[in-house]
């Protein structure tokens, strides 16, 4: 390797090494790239979806909130202004213009998250081969593995119910599975261990909520509960500040969560398929970067460095241990060059990178084979 450039095939199995490793905890965090190659559109063009499936006075409301959006921003932003204007129906005679005081806000968010839940459904693919390879990797590691997802999909739940993975979401129960805030962090809440889900089961922390997680009212005390299939008006991505105790209260417990994780000994966090839109994730992700030395973040990003502000910033910092594959370069500890002659795989395509990892577990099989035989 020539000290100008960076050797692929090296940091391709540098990566490889951590996460395979039986000493090494390792956990991901997931954007909606992630879920392309299941035919789901990415945020910005689940926008563009819901649009299209608005009438009347919600499609004009919705296009006038779309019309001032900045560069980057998208659905979720029109979720989180609506859920805090609707906090304040009772002011509405001081709100908006003449034309907007008869207007039911709550109604298009209702409407929107009705039709999110519509375009996830029809639109994903359930059972690829993409995600079963995840899976199968997934289930050759020694220790549990966490993920977060920012997606509100059932694909990842799907792949490991069909290779009969075990995994926890946070929801006890069976007919009606209730949000567990003790479960999902059993040590912060003094859980004992004879009650605490098996520490070999996968973990999925769904960050932004799903197309499945509801909200209901229970001797008058509301609780968040997960469905066994899509809901009508699903729960995702509120505005944490404005919402009520009970709905913001998963959000809230999952970022404490992920926060208290990232604060681990040994942690390899990979990133795949986000865009650094989520301020409260950058916020969390660059507060422990900076105070815990020994986490180790991977970015599998699809694009350029320099396509991502948050990225491209974070690239410049040689006090942070992070590392950046994209497919023209690759930088780790704010030290950026390009890659060595030839066509490296872009990792930051969640196919490639999947069977990256599924590969890797044949191969160890093999090795393990020929070393039994000699």
């Amino acid at each position: 390797m020539s000290d100008d450039k960076y050797d692929f095939e090296k940091e391709k199995l540098n990566l490889l090494d951590k996460l395979n490793s039986p000493d090494r905890k390792v956990a991901f965090l997931f954007g909606s790239g992630v879920s392309v190659d299941a035919k789901l559109p990415t945020m910005q063009g689940l926008t563009e979806k819901i649009e299209a499936l608005l009438e009347g006075d919600n499609l004009s409301k919705y296009k006038e909130i779309k019309d001032h959006l900045d560069s980057g921003e998208h659905l979720e932003h029109i979720l989180n202004f609506l859920e805090n204007i609707s906090n304040f129906g009772k002011f509405d005679k001081f709100l908006g213009d003449k034309d907007g005081l008869n207007f039911s806000w709550q109604n298009l968010n209702k409407e929107i998250r009705k039709n999110i839940s519509k375009v996830i459904s029809e639109s994903v693919e359930l059972n690829g081969e993409n995600y079963l390879k995840f899976a199968g990797w997934i289930n050759t590691r020694v220790k549990n593995t966490e993920i977060y997802t920012l997606n509100y999909d059932l694909i990842l739940e799907s792949a490991f119910e069909t290779l009969g993975i075990l995994y926890f979401d946070g929801f006890v129960g069976s007919i009606a599975p209730m949000f567990q805030p003790s479960a999902v962090d059993p040590v912060l809440h003094d859980v004992t261990k004879e009650i605490r889900p098996p520490s070999s089961w996968v973990r999925i922390w769904k960050m932004h909520g799903s197309i499945n997680w509801m909200e209901e009212n229970v001797s008058n005390r509301p609780i968040v509960r997960r469905s066994s299939d899509k809901v009508g008006e699903c729960l995702i991505y509120p505005s944490i500040a404005k919402y009520s105790e009970s709905r913001r209260s998963p959000f809230l417990i999952l970022q404490d969560k992920f926060r208290r994780h990232l604060n681990s000994k040994n942690l390899t966090l990979v990133i795949s398929g986000y865009g650094f839109g989520d301020e409260h994730i950058n916020e969390i992700l660059i507060d422990t970067l900076r105070r815990n030395k020994r986490l180790d973040v991977v970015v599998l990003n699809y694009g350029e460095i320099d396509s991502i502000e948050t990225l491209s910033e974070l690239a410049k910092d040689k006090t942070l241990n992070i590392s950046i594959f994209s497919p023209r370069e690759f930088c780790v500890r704010g030290v950026r060059k390009s890659w060595e002659e030839g066509e490296p795989t872009n990792l930051g395509d969640s196919v490639e990178f999947f069977k990256m990892l599924f590969d890797s577990t044949s191969l160890k099989d093999t090795d393990t084979q020929e070393k039994k035989g000699e």
